[in-house]
């Protein structure tokens, strides 16, 4: 899931480990935060709208809501092949 804020460690090109460094946690935890599986406290909120400033802190807090959904590939027309006989 490309959260809002894994959008932004990407666009700066940083690793996480830069990342969390700068914010003040550890790697695993702002993994988890990227990728949506664990929300971040509001001290920790704070920093990350100060490290990543294009964000907000909606963006921060409820990733789910600025998570575009998986566009579908388009689908191909089967082509029925006949034996010929």
């Amino acid at each position: 899931m490309d959260t809002p804020l894994k959008l932004a460690r990407l666009r700066r090109k940083m690793t996480q480990t830069a990342a969390a460094e700068m914010v003040g946690i550890t790697r695993s935890h702002f993994g988890r935060m990227e990728a949506g599986g664990a929300k971040p406290s509001t001290p920790v909120a704070k920093r990350l709208v100060a490290v990543f400033t294009e964000l907000t802190r909606d963006q921060v807090l409820f990733p789910e809501d600025y998570v575009k959904p998986p566009v579908a590939a388009p689908r191909m027309p089967v082509q029925s092949v006949r034996a010929e006989a």
